[in-house]
């Protein structure tokens, strides 16, 4: 009987201490999740975008940021936030790279999107933009 009743208060207090962690994370979920994913904490901040640069952040965030990240800053793929016009239309349309240019990576990994012709521009505003 002793040692059941210390079990129960051991389960007790770690389900206790647990629900109590739980609650504190979730009071503080935006900074555990910016500190999760390595991005700065800015609360209550709401950026001024033009309208064609909130164009190209719905469009490069639909298509682009799972591999790029949500800002650009690289991932999986690497950073395109600081890219050419040039640059983003060639690997965006033809998986190539302009004349010239040295990859960062050597991988030719990123598929094309045709599809994205119009929205490139704006894809690059978003960029300047969000610096």
């Amino acid at each position: 009987m002793k040692n059941t009743l210390h079990e129960a208060i051991l389960v007790t207090l770690l389900v206790t201490g647990l629900y109590a962690f739980i609650k504190y994370c979730e009071s503080n979920i935006r900074y555990y999740s910016n500190y999760f994913t390595f991005e700065k904490v800015t609360q209550n901040v709401e950026l001024k975008l033009s309208s064609q640069a909130g164009v190209g952040e719905k469009v490069f965030k639909a298509n682009c940021a799972v591999c790029h990240g949500a800002k650009g800053q690289g991932a999986s793929g690497p950073q395109n936030n600081d890219a050419s016009l040039e640059l983003l239309k060639a690997k965006v349309l033809t998986g190539s790279y302009p004349p010239g240019y040295k990859p960062k990576r050597t991988t030719r990994i990123m598929p094309r999107f045709p599809h994205l012709k119009d929205k490139i521009e704006a894809i690059h505003q978003y960029f300047q933009e969000v610096k």
